[in-house]
């Protein structure tokens, strides 16, 4: 079956390195042919190294919701129109898989044979309906994405997919030694106002009054200039707060793997997340989790004895503080942890992503 790929992104994202996985499995463990169409250098090239078929689409900006971004899209989806039909023409494919709402929007063409992977929450409620009315199969990555379709589609809900060997061991080979004995907080989130860094600072102010040992690092990407304004407020709250010397703030590009495998405890402080990749890194690394009752992250690890979930109402610092003592990170929960994981890896999803092909292809 031939199967063309398109996302937008101009950079490489969680939704980016989920759609590598899929394609990368997918051009190794099967017989389909998936042929790819993205704006991200680094997945282009990630793909030519595995000889995958790819064409570099001439975008360079992520829209916003803002009258500036809708003139953006309408630009981009102009420059887009031609290589998209050429690339139908040429391919022929039998269902085209688009990485997010936003290909979606860039596509001029929908229909039945067409899949949009949603791996969002926070997006304008027009969209959802006016895509829906183009009939495309939708993927969910989780049933708070999921959510939004109702009523309108009937979403399919497949997981994102983790070569989880492979995590562990470049995990591995990025560990970064934990300087002293304090246990160590991980946060590791792009510096954008929605994965709730404020929230997490409210927690290590709590745990310093009340005399707690511990040392934290924030890790990320500042993608624009207002994470370069939240970077400089983060910044500025520790020094006035006193927790300088106690939370480290990394900016960088690239996986944040080697802060995860030097980690104690893993935090995910948004209440908008639409699944939770570092979340299932952490468990595949054995990790305690501490999270917000929230969006895909609340599906990944309800009931799991490797995580604490924070309800509404309930402290984020309480659930720490609970989690700072090393006797509580035994290896029974580091068990757990991987256990849960592999519900995300490669042999667990991949089968279900081709049942759906199966279904949608052509007689």
């Amino acid at each position: 079956m031939r199967l063309l790929f398109l996302d937008c992104a101009p950079f490489m994202g969680g939704a980016q390195e989920s759609l590598w996985t899929l394609l990368r499995e997918l051009r190794r463990q099967t017989p389909h042919e998936p042929v790819l169409a993205c704006a991200c250098p680094e997945l282009a090239d990630r793909a030519a190294s595995e000889r995958l078929p790819v064409t570099r689409l001439p975008l360079t900006r992520h829209w916003r919701a803002t009258p500036g971004g809708l003139l953006q899209w309408l630009q981009d989806r102009r420059r887009a129109a031609p290589i998209l039909a050429a690339l139908r023409r040429d391919v022929r494919p039998h269902l085209v898989h688009l990485n997010t709402c936003r290909a979606a929007l860039l596509c001029p063409e929908l229909g039945p044979d067409c899949i949009i992977h949603d791996r969002d929450i926070r997006m304008p409620g027009v969209v959802p309906a006016w895509l829906a009315r183009r009939r495309p199969t939708v993927v969910a990555i989780s049933e708070a994405v999921a959510r939004k379709w109702r009523g309108r589609l009937e979403p399919v809900v497949i997981p994102n997919a983790f070569d989880l060997p492979a995590l562990t061991a470049a995990a591995e080979r990025a560990r970064r030694p934990s300087p002293g004995t304090l246990p160590t907080i991980v946060l590791a989130a792009d510096f954008v106002s929605w994965k709730g860094h404020e929230t997490l600072l409210d927690a290590l102010s709590e745990l310093r009054r009340r005399g707690l040992g511990f040392r934290c690092l924030l890790r990320g990407r500042v993608r624009d200039r207002a994470g370069a304004a939240l970077l400089a407020r983060l910044e500025a709250r520790l020094c006035a707060e006193g927790l300088s010397g106690l939370v480290e703030v990394r900016s960088a590009a690239g996986s944040a793997l080697g802060e995860l495998a030097a980690a104690d405890i893993v935090v995910s402080a948004s209440r908008d997340e639409p699944f939770g990749r570092t979340v299932v890194e952490a468990l595949a690394l054995g990790k305690a989790v501490v999270a917000l009752s929230s969006g895909g992250v609340a599906d990944i690890l309800s009931g799991c004895p490797a995580a604490t979930l924070v309800g509404e109402g309930e402290s984020l610092a309480e659930a720490l503080a609970w989690w700072l003592p090393a006797e509580r990170r035994t290896s029974a929960v580091a068990s757990a942890a991987r256990e849960r994981a592999e519900r995300y890896g490669v042999p667990a999803v991949l089968p279900q992503v081709l049942r759906l092909y199966e279904r949608l292809s052509p007689a």
